[in-house]
Order: structure tokens, then sequence, then C-alpha cells
């Protein structure tokens, strides 16, 4: 699968685009002004990244998430924000539906000139590791994504600033944060396409034993250059970044089933469960044991 750099195209003054599909995310169609639409090839079954924000919202179906260094399985509906220049793709939506929201944020573009638009520069901020969102707000930016859909210029102008502003007051308690790494990728950057490889590799493998020697063979790099790179694109090592992947699958695992940690474990890469346990308790301060528990008395009194 190959993994770039998006170049997304925005006409002069131009803010936004708002991509829908109806079945995968690799046959898309750009909504235009009126209800008219232009098909093009999607990026999202590829590991890319571009300098745009992207809200994405999954209507319909499943598959796998992936952020930045977190992973995970999702079923719709999944509204998900993802900061600029933050690696992304999904795998398994076939038969799925939803929509992207890309949009440009730059100081220097004419609408985030606009003293009125001041306080929603914070959503950059809220999806600067990626966000996911829950909630009423979900339900309302699909009414308005749809909305947008069929707008003329001027309205969809004006639903697009009121899904901003929608984001800028979501509660803390519905906004789960996504990727543990601040990613640094750029588009000139004569690494990034094999470290983008390497990453990937490490996403689509990390349920098994992820090698050195593997990813020096991939990237074709020397095991001082493949380090160096790696830690400067990620943030971390590589044994770092492959826990930090697994710890993120193992904590969605206790949260939404009630699968013995031993299997948890074991399904989210390790052969070892005192190894798991150690790993575990230095990301997230406590047990998994303690993690679970605290989840379900958090879900039970929510549900009082």
């Amino acid at each position: 699968m190959p993994t770039a750099f998006e170049k997304i195209p925005f006409a002069p003054g131009q803010s936004f685009r708002l991509l829908r599909w109806t079945d995968n995310v690799h046959d898309v169609e750009i909504c235009l002004p009126n209800g008219r639409t232009q098909r093009f090839v999607g990026a999202g079954e590829a590991w890319h990244f571009h300098p745009e924000i992207e809200l994405t919202l999954v209507t319909r179906g499943q598959g796998r998430r992936f952020v930045g260094d977190n992973v995970a399985t999702l079923e719709s509906p999944d509204m998900v924000l993802i900061g600029s220049n933050l690696p992304h793709y999904w795998s398994g939506l076939s038969g799925s539906s939803g929509y992207s929201l890309q949009f440009v944020y730059d100081h220097h573009h004419p609408i985030w000139q606009l003293a009125e638009t001041t306080p929603l520069r914070a959503v950059q901020e809220i999806a600067s590791r990626g966000a996911k969102f829950s909630g009423p707000a979900v339900d309302s930016i699909h009414n308005l994504m749809r909305q947008i859909a069929t707008d003329s210029t001027a309205e969809g102008l004006i639903h697009f600033l009121q899904i901003l502003t929608t984001i800028n007051d979501i509660t803390t308690g519905d906004i789960s944060q996504l990727s543990g790494t601040h990613f640094s990728l750029v588009d000139r950057d004569p690494h990034m396409q094999v470290i983008s490889k390497a990453v990937q590799y490490v996403l689509e493998n990390f349920q098994e034993l992820v090698l050195l020697d593997d990813l020096l063979n991939l990237t074709q790099m020397s095991k001082p250059t493949f380090s160096r790179q790696f830690k400067r694109h990620t943030g971390r090592t590589l044994m770092a970044f492959v826990n930090q992947v697994r710890i993120d699958y193992a904590r969605q695992l206790l949260i939404e089933t009630t699968d013995q940690i031993t299997e948890i474990a074991f399904e989210s890469g390790y052969t070892n469960l005192s190894h798991f346990n150690r790993q575990f308790k230095s990301i997230c301060a406590c047990s998994p044991r303690e993690f679970r528990e605290k989840n379900d008395k958090i879900s039970a009194n929510a549900s009082d």
C-alpha cells in the first residue's frame, strides 16, 4: 500500500471542501455547490498526511482506524478530527459510507484573519493529536454535513462555520485524544517516504513480532540512520512506538470487551503477561485490571 503526502487542491480563496463516499474510502465524490458532485480517487486506504485539518464521520460500516500512533477498531457512527500533517488511514471500510470535511488552517488565509473567527482557532489545538468525538455533537455535525452537500456557496460557508463552532463547544468528556505522539512529517523530507513505510508496517503488524531487521530491509537504511530518523519523525524509539500502539489497542479491548486480561495481552502482540503488565503500567500509570475497574465505574456512574 503506498504512503504519501497528499496534496489537496483548493481554489483561490476556498477554505474547505466536503467529501462523501457510499461504499468505500477509495471511491469518493467532492460535494460542490447546489448539489453537484465530482468523483475522484480517495486516499483514505493509504497511510497519508496533509497540511489541511480533516473531520471524518463514518456513518455506516465498521473497520479499523489509524491516527498517528493510535489504532482502534470502529463502528459507526465514528467521528474523528485529524490535525495538520498528522498521518492517518482506514482499513476494512468496504460497504461503508460517510463524510470528510477538509479545511485550511492558515493565519494568512482570509477566513482566519476575521476577528469573528478568533475563538474558533482552538479547533487547531483539539485536532493536533487527533480527537474522537461522542455525544450529541456528532448528530449535529452530521446534519450540517448533509446540508453542505446541497448548499449554495454562501450557505455552505455558514454551515461550515457552524461545524467549527460546534467542535469548539464540545465538552471535555465527549473528546478522546487519539495519538500519543506529535508527528513532524513534511512533504519535502527526503526520509519521509521510507519512514512512512516503516510506520505503516508497524501499524499493520503490531499484533505479531516486530523485528528491527525486517524494518531495516524494508527501508534499506543502516541501523543508526533508521533509529535516528524514526525517532525524529515519530518522537519515539521503535520499541516505544510499538508499545504505545499495542497498549492503545489493549486499552480499547479492556473497555469494549469482557475478555480475560491474558487474552488481551496476546491479542495486543505480547507473548509474556508480566511484560504486558509492566508496559501497561508504564504508559497508563495503572495495571490493566485497575484500568478496567476504573472505566467500569465511570460507565456505571454515567448510566445512573
